[in-house]
């Protein structure tokens, strides 16, 4: 098996998962569940770690732009089109989590990915900003994604 597709068994292994511990939990104990497990799997995945590689490397764009990348090698795809000292915008036109989520009926879930990038910039660096308005998880042709660092 490619590494390539160890990466992919591996992403649809976990979006499977997260898919059915949100549905039992909504089914079972609603949807005020499925939030407190949304916040938690959000403080566990991506703020803790993400705040620990804020303390541990320099805040800047540059570092931030090199772990970002480095966190989507294998199940994204992008172009950096813009690359400034406090600005780094991306293109990305190919997306795993997206096409798995759809695949699996619920990218309602799979949003939890792309709203995991506001948590990523908070958690880095507070000072750091992020905008987007198109994604692929809405089945937009691009995710675009603005990083930008206030001096």
């Amino acid at each position: 098996m490619s590494l390539l597709e160890n990466v992919l068994n591996e992403a649809d292994f976990h979006a499977q998962t997260l898919v059915s511990i949100a549905s039992y939990l909504e089914n079972n104990y609603g949807k005020e569940a499925v939030n407190q497990f949304k916040e938690h799997w959000f403080k566990e995945v991506f703020y803790n770690p993400w705040k620990e590689l804020g303390a541990s490397n320099p805040k800047n764009i540059k570092t931030f732009a090199s772990l970002l990348e480095k966190g989507c090698k294998g199940t994204h795809e992008w172009v950096r089109e813009i690359d400034e000292p406090n600005r780094v915008k991306y293109r990305f036109v190919k997306c795993i989590w997206a096409e798995i989520f759809h695949e699996l009926g619920r990218p309602d879930i799979g949003k939890w990915f792309c709203e995991s990038d506001y948590v990523l910039c908070e958690a880095f660096d507070k000072d750091m900003k992020f905008k987007r308005t198109k994604t692929l998880m809405d089945k937009d042709d691009y995710c675009d994604h603005e990083f930008l660092m206030e001096e």
